[in-house]
């Protein structure tokens, strides 16, 4: 949601304005993890995070994204199908939570290859929510 210019996140335990990172009555700056943070959207997100005075890890096996797209945060390449990997980037950079955007989204090659959407989308996105629980990382 949009409010006097600032986006306000409700999903984020209460309101929450993106733009100067407050919540009523307290400071709240966060350690994100953004997984697919290097593609488009990602990394649109990512700057505006950045902006707002968050630090961001972003974790991306660049399949479809750019290295480049991740600027100054911290980057590493990984899969969210790696539970280990997600696990050890949550607990040594104190994660609070995670922006998942690690998926595929071609609607063609999903009909001429549903396996493969099933496994990226479905299967490794429970995989990150397990790593998640595993950490004590409640915010997605």
């Amino acid at each position: 949601m949009i409010a006097d210019g600032a986006v306000i996140c409700n999903a984020c335990a209460g309101a929450y304005n993106w733009s100067n990172g407050l919540r009523v009555g307290q400071e709240t700056l966060m350690n994100v993890l953004l997984t697919g943070g290097a593609g488009y959207i990602g990394s649109h997100v990512l700057r505006a995070l950045q902006a707002a005075g968050h630090t961001c890890i972003v974790f991306d096996n660049l399949s479809n994204g750019h290295a480049a797209a991740v600027g100054t945060a911290t980057f590493v390449r990984g899969d969210i199908d790696d539970r280990a990997a997600l696990q050890s980037v949550m607990r040594e950079h104190g994660i609070d939570t995670v922006i998942h955007f690690a998926a595929f989204i071609e609607a063609g090659e999903s009909m001429t290859a549903p396996v493969k959407y099933f496994e990226n989308n479905t299967a490794s996105a429970l995989n990150l929510l397990e790593a998640m629980r595993a950490e004590g990382v409640g915010r997605l």
